[in-house]
């Protein structure tokens, strides 16, 4: 009965033998495409990012090894059952053989799951160069556009300079006893004249306040015109001018900070029509007083 009973137990561990180096040929072939796969890849990193479907396809490749692996680990545990119950029932050569096989058997599955986590590490390695190349190729491309949109403010900047730039005239100075026509450069609006050519105050301008017991004059918020700082309204500021002659008159301008850059435009449009004009620079803080009219007296205009 023992002799018939040792070759079914040969025959049924040969059959285990068989299916587990079939799946451990399976298991080398697999990780060889694998490793294949990276060395070739890996051969020139790129700065150009992968795609994501070949980043999708490592990233499968290494859950199919982890399965395998995991199922190595299976029919390693399987294996140990069967010889533990064939060693029961087997001759001692066949035990002795089994043992041997089970000793190279498991050296081979050590350098095995060696290797398969090896591959591991080396996926994980090329999925973090893959992320630092994508993060690269994002930082190229911020940097391209930033440098687009500093050329194109650069242009803009040096359209805005050739705009604004003239050629510097050295004023004249000349001395008259003129009447003058004064007016306001303020808010970056030409408030005046502060009196009509009917001699008649400008209560639609201007507003006569009393500060400390004197009067002084303030400009309306409806009053005024807005000067454009290029220049593009010239006619307009012009027109504040009309019926003013230069025969008989000058132009007195009072300009507070936050209108120094408006002036060009209204010396301009004061120059186009033949008049001459007082700059008066004031500070935030200075009041225009009416004064009582006193006798004429020698003034500087350019």
């Amino acid at each position: 009965m023992r002799r018939h009973l040792v070759p079914s137990g040969n025959e049924s561990l040969e059959l285990l033998l068989d299916t587990i180096c079939n799946t451990f040929g399976g298991i080398i072939f697999i990780s060889l495409l694998v490793v294949i796969l990276l060395n070739t890849t890996s051969e020139v990193i790129s700065s150009i990012p992968p795609t994501k479907q070949s980043q999708a396809d490592l990233i499968k490749a290494d859950i199919q090894r982890e399965r395998l692996t995991r199922e190595l680990r299976e029919l390693k545990n399987a294996l140990l059952q069967q010889q533990e119950i064939a060693s029961s029932i087997v001759t001692e050569e066949v035990l002795q053989a089994g043992r041997e096989a089970k000793r190279l058997q498991k050296e081979h599955s050590r350098l095995l799951v060696e290797k398969s986590e090896t591959i591991g590490d080396t996926s994980a390695m090329q999925q973090q160069i893959n992320k630092l190349a994508q993060d690269t190729s994002d930082r190229n491309f911020k940097l391209s556009a930033a440098r687009s949109q500093k050329k194109r403010l650069q242009q803009k900047l040096e359209q805005e300079v050739v705009q604004r730039s003239r050629t510097a005239v050295i004023p004249k100075l000349i001395e008259t006893i003129l009447s003058k026509r004064f007016y306001f450069l303020k808010r970056g609006r030409l408030y005046g004249p502060i009196f009509l050519s009917t001699g008649e105050f400008n209560s639609i301008e201007f507003a006569e306040l009393t500060l400390a017991g004197q009067k002084s004059i303030g400009t309306t918020s409806s009053g005024g015109v807005a000067v454009d700082v290029k220049g593009n309204n010239v006619q307009q500021l012009a027109s504040k001018y009309q019926g003013i002659q230069s025969t008989t008159h000058v132009i007195q301008i009072f300009v507070w900070p936050d209108s120094f850059e408006h002036f060009e435009a209204v010396r301009v449009a004061t120059e186009s029509v033949g008049l001459k004009y007082e700059l008066t620079p004031c500070e935030e803080s200075t009041i225009i007083r009416i004064g009582a009219p006193s006798s004429t007296k020698p003034t500087y205009v350019q």
